[in-house]
Order: structure tokens, then C-alpha cells, then sequence
């Protein structure tokens, strides 16, 4: 297992997840969920602008908490977490995260609400 890093253990709040749209900054994240860490991960995915870029096809998931809208196979992009998610949904999720880590670096992780 790779050890962590200050990149890997950085804490991003949602106001600096929303600025990495491709418009505000030069940045295009997206936040997912993932069981295995039990944390939402923030995946720089400014490689493939041409998917996420302002006007592409996958733009709707950038800047936002994508977990739901990958989940459900949602294409309007609704913003949520794996809270309430059912088994097929999960396996959705998993099939997801594995895309996501095998092809784009995670810059940290979404900072959880306090109580």
C-alpha cells in the first residue's frame, strides 16, 4: 500500500471543491466516495479536460460531490453521498472507484460535516 502523503491526506473544503470547475481555476476535481478508505476522494481529473472541460459530456460531475449521480447512473449530475444507496447501486459506486483510481491522482479528501 502507498504511503500517505500531504496530498493524500489533505482536507478540501466544498467552497475550494467548487472552485476546481475549469473555470474558476485551472483545476477539474471531482469527489467520490470510497468504502475502502471510508472517505470521500477529491480525483484531479484536469488530464482529461476533454471529458470534463466546461461543455463536455462528463462537466457535470466536476466541482461537486459525484457519488449519488455515479451511483444511479444520473446524468443531470445530482450531488450527493453513498448514504441510502442499495446493493446494486453500491456495486455501481465500486465499479466507479475503481475507474477513478486507477486513472487519476487523488489531491485529498472532502471535508466531513460537523455535528
Amino acid at each position: 500500500m502507498s504511503e500517505e502523503t500531504a496530498a493524500t491526506t489533505r482536507v478540501i473544503t466544498k467552497e475550494e471543491l467548487r472552485q476546481a470547475d475549469g473555470v474558476a481555476s485551472n483545476n477539474l476535481w471531482v469527489a467520490l466516495y470510497v468504502p475502502a478508505k471510508a472517505k470521500t476522494c477529491i480525483f484531479d481529473v484536469s488530464s482529461r479536460s476533454d471529458l470534463y472541460g466546461a461543455g463536455e459530456s462528463y462537466h457535470v460531475f466536476v466541482a461537486r460531490n459525484a457519488t449519488l449521480a455515479l451511483a444511479t447512473m444520473d446524468l443531470k449530475g445530482e450531488e450527493g453521498g453513498a448514504d441510502g444507496l442499495d446493493e446494486t447501486q453500491l456495486q455501481t459506486l465500486g465499479e466507479w472507484v475503481v475507474k477513478y483510481s486507477e486513472k487519476y491522482p487523488i489531491v485529498g479528501y472532502l471535508e466531513e460535516a460537523s455535528a
